[in-house]
């Protein structure tokens, strides 16, 4: 089998062919139980790995967000909360702070800078 890819109209290049190989399909009768146990052991693998990054970075991420919340908390009602949160808007990208950003967002967007807006808008407090 062979399949033939074009460029689009109005650019003069030659088609080229291209072999495109399958595997055949066997007749003969898929082990069952040899693919139930091949994906228990792929499930053991994932949850391994679920247990060691996924829920790690989410108790890291809460004990981290307990100490911003604290912070925030402190600024929020301090003279200076103007001064510093125009300091952490310079620090965060200018694309990230809109004018209606909030506050509890730029404390958030400033410590875990590679977080995405979902994330920021999640663990914002409303």
């Amino acid at each position: 089998m062979t399949t033939t890819h074009a460029q689009p109209a109005g650019i003069e290049t030659q088609s080229v062919a291209v072999p495109v190989t399958l595997a055949p399909i066997s007749a003969k009768a898929l082990d069952v139980q040899g693919v139930l146990d091949e994906a228990t052991s792929l499930r053991d693998e994932a949850s391994k790995d679920w247990q060691q990054f996924y829920l790690a970075g989410r108790a890291a991420t809460k004990k981290t967000m307990q100490n911003v919340y604290g912070l925030y908390y402190v600024v929020m009602h301090s003279d200076e909360k103007f001064m510093v949160i125009a300091r952490m808007k310079e620090k965060v990208p200018k694309e990230k702070v809109r004018e209606t950003t909030r506050e509890a967002a730029i404390f958030i967007r400033y410590v875990f800078k590679d977080f995405d807006d979902k994330q920021v808008h999640v663990l914002r407090p409303a």
